[in-house]
């Protein structure tokens, strides 16, 4: 039932694209989504969209997920007071908390016993997510409480940097940190999963 667009003015347009491309239709505001880990390259705009402040002049704003992104706009170029942070929402009938059961099935998988003390991080392995640190912490840690463990759910399938790679680089950096026994302590989920499945 949405009625078809047949060109006419609008109130608002809301751009999603990839590379970045500033809408240039009849709207009296448009509002560009835009998301970044890293610092914007040209190669993250259309030929026709390269400069970043054009997103945020005149009747143009930008919504971005985080204030890690807005600080990677900014830096762009981009007019920070027309930039809004709106985090992603949250499906609360998949993330919510699970059942005991739930529980005591998911450290079993985990080889995680009753007394273990578990921490999960599903974020990639880029230093920009902290993952580095997080090891680094969690080997402190390990060292001094054996029954701490560490879940890491991998984006090796998406990405081509793994947690393997980071842990191989911060053996080099820091040898003799990263034990058998710290090792042991740290389950990688190495595989895709559906968003019931995390």
């Amino acid at each position: 039932g949405i009625p078809r667009y047949r060109g006419e003015p609008v109130d608002v347009a809301y751009s999603i694209s990839s590379p970045f491309s500033l809408y240039r239709g009849r709207a009296k505001k448009v509002v560009t989504f835009m998301v970044t880990e890293f610092d914007l390259e040209p190669a993250a705009f259309t030929a026709d969209s390269q400069n970043p402040a054009e997103f945020t002049s005149g009747n143009n704003w930008v919504v971005t997920p985080s204030r890690w992104s807005k600080s990677k706009l900014e830096a762009a170029g981009m007019n920070p007071d027309r930039i809004r942070v709106v985090p992603h929402g949250v499906d609360t009938k998949v993330f919510r908390p699970i059942s005991d059961y739930e529980r005591q099935q998911t450290r079993v998988q985990l080889g995680a016993a009753p007394d273990d003390f578990v921490l999960l991080n599903i974020g990639g392995a880029f230093w920009n997510k902290g993952g580095d640190l997080l090891l680094r912490a969690f080997a402190e840690l390990r060292q001094q409480n054996p029954k701490l463990k560490l879940v890491i759910k991998d984006n090796r399938s998406l990405y081509a940097r793994t947690t393997d790679d980071m842990v191989e680089n911060l053996q080099k950096s820091y040898p003799g940190l990263f034990t058998v026994d710290v090792l042991q302590g740290i389950v990688i989920l190495p595989t895709s999963m559906s968003m019931d499945q995390l």
